[in-house]
């Protein structure tokens, strides 16, 4: 593999201070990046002893090697300018205009612009020496923001090789969008910075409105499109092109504070508490429908749908299953698709032990129109605790973070606790629909005879078939993906003055760290941080079985010299 990286950065500064009220600052400058990479990967088959590893000696019917090559440039001119007054009033101004080599030459340039006010308000007279404000500054901020992280080509088409019987071929890796271009944001905040105390507190907190217009996200298509399948079984074929999707709203705030709790000779302890909430809307897609669906086969898992917060989770509402025959009865079932009459009683049609989906409309049968939004993956807010001890020479630290409010589909879940599958299954499948008798000489085939020994729970039976398709998109796979996860604790050691003076070091630290210490959650699956297997705004919190995050354990010296 190569990467080769040109950066050249051309700038004038300005700085000057006018009767020593008014100071000022500025630049102006040029930045070009271009990157360039390639790779070439071979792999054998084969060979004729253990003992050989060279590729050229391996069966060359088994042998491949493959090789990537691409370059991606960045032109921007910059201008950046900061007015500061009496150290009371400050303006900052910055002024943007890049080109990028991800979008086609039509919209490939783009301009941006941000301006900041502040105020700093501890310098009036009449807090001038306070002792409890030790500084206070209000801000204001608006601007227009540009994102364009899409990955290469998104406006053309890449190839690749592929073997056939015919010999070597080529077949397309992505369709094409010529149209697509910069997605825009128009940010606005109000923000406080206060020091208090003879700073020991320091909070910081910020209001915002952030709109986004030409939202990108690679666009979910079905699987009859041949593009990549949003599973983890099938191999991906042709990537779902990037497309200006639409416009979303995000409004919230962000808080910090950080304490001196304790502070004496030899014992301290600091903490520092993080908090953001953000409150997400579609108000706008460009696709001519008012939905944007996230597919993982041919079914629909989660939506952008207007009106609503990106990715919501879309699918029937579960009530249990069919316990008995008066269960079967008088519950609405599923339909014939072809028929639009509910599908019969029977062993191998909807039997006891199948799952019992909510009647939404109640029109007394279950289909489509039955189908309900279950959720959001944006949780209702994110935090973050951090505590420092120190004595004498020793130092602890504890870090905790999570989020709150949050659903994940638990796909593993879906794949892996159906009890027709034969491999991979997890062990609450055991908990399966067990079908026991009334009357233990009776039919085991009369339904009145017949009844769910569990009815609790929301396994279903075990069943050759499955008319009523007990692993569609539905609550069964929603869960709360709240969390608090201890992510780091770090014991420190900093070794006598004297003792490094001799060695001719200004200091020694040994620490040793542990990541990834615990997690409380509910959440059923492997990890809550399940991230976002595919590029997108409709992927996120759906858990295709993410490796999880793992336990490091770290032994470290700092020395300084």
């Amino acid at each position: 593999n190569t990467f080769a990286g040109n950066t050249l950065r051309t700038y004038l500064s300005y700085n000057h201070t006018f009767l020593d009220l008014l100071k000022v600052n500025g630049t102006l400058g040029h930045e070009s990046v271009v990157n360039r990479y390639s790779s070439l990967i071979g792999t054998g088959s084969g060979f004729p002893s253990n003992s050989v590893s060279e590729l050229n000696l391996s069966d060359p019917a088994l042998s491949r090697s493959t090789s990537t090559k691409g370059q991606y440039a960045l032109d921007s001119y910059y201008a950046r300018f900061n007015f500061t007054y009496n150290d009371k009033y400050l303006l900052t101004s910055t002024f943007r205009y890049d080109g990028t080599s991800n979008f086609s030459p039509e919209n490939r340039w783009n301009f941006s612009y941000a301006f900041a006010l502040a105020y700093r308000l501890s310098q009036e007279s009449f807090l001038k020496g306070n002792e409890t404000i030790n500084d206070l500054k209000l801000r204001l901020g608006y601007g227009l923001l540009n994102n364009q992280n899409v990955g290469n080509y998104v406006y053309g088409t890449s190839f690749r090789g592929v073997q056939t019987g015919l010999g070597l071929g080529l077949l397309i890796n992505n369709l094409q969008n010529p149209d697509a271009k910069w997605e825009t944001t128009k940010a606005s905040n109000i923000g406080v910075d206060a020091s208090l105390l003879k700073s020991r507190i320091n909070l910081v907190f910020d209001a915002y409105i952030k709109n986004t217009d030409d939202l990108l996200s690679s666009l979910p298509l079905p699987l009859y499109s041949g593009t990549t399948p949003s599973d983890q079984y099938t191999v991906a074929q042709l990537t779902a092109p990037t497309k200006n999707i639409g416009s979303i709203t995000n409004k919230g705030f962000e808080f910090s504070i950080n304490t001196e709790n304790i502070k004496s000779k030899n014992f301290s302890w600091n903490s520092t508490l993080t908090y953001s909430q953000n409150k997400n809307k579609v108000t706008s897609l460009v696709t001519g429908s008012t939905i944007i669906p996230q597919y993982i086969g041919t079914d629909i898992i989660s939506q952008v749908a207007v009106g609503r917060s990106v990715g919501e989770f879309y699918g029937y509402q579960v009530e249990g299953v069919y316990r008995d025959a008066n269960d079967l009865n008088t519950h609405p079932r599923p339909i014939n698709n072809s028929t639009g009459q509910a599908l019969p009683i029977g062993i191998d049609q909807i039997w006891l032990g199948d799952l019992k989906f909510k009647d939404i409309n109640g029109d007394g049968k279950i289909d489509q129109n039955d189908r309900v939004y279950l959720g959001s993956p944006i949780p209702k807010f994110q935090f973050g605790i951090n505590n420092t001890f120190r004595y004498k020479s020793f130092e602890l630290t504890f870090f905790f973070n999570g989020n709150y409010g949050n659903k994940i589909f638990n796909n593993i879940k879906r794949e892996n606790e159906d009890p027709r599958s034969n491999f991979g299954l997890l062990q609450s499948v055991n908990n399966f629909a067990r079908i026991g008798l009334i009357n233990a000489t009776g039919s085991s085939t009369d339904v009145n005879n017949l009844y769910i020994t569990n009815p609790e729970t929301t396994v279903p039976r075990v069943s050759a078939g499955d008319a009523n398709q007990n692993t569609r998109p539905s609550s069964r796979y929603i869960e709360d993906g709240s969390y608090i996860r201890l992510k780091n604790a770090i014991f420190g050691y900093n070794l006598p003055y004297n003792f490094v003076h001799k060695a001719r070091l200004s200091y020694v630290r040994v620490y040793t760290n542990v990541q990834n210490v615990f997690t409380i959650t509910n959440y059923s699956g492997y990890d809550p941080e399940v991230g976002a297997r595919f590029q997108g705004a409709t992927s996120a919190g759906i858990d295709y079985g993410r490796y999880p995050s793992q336990r490091i354990f770290t032994i470290g010296l700092n020395a300084g010299f």
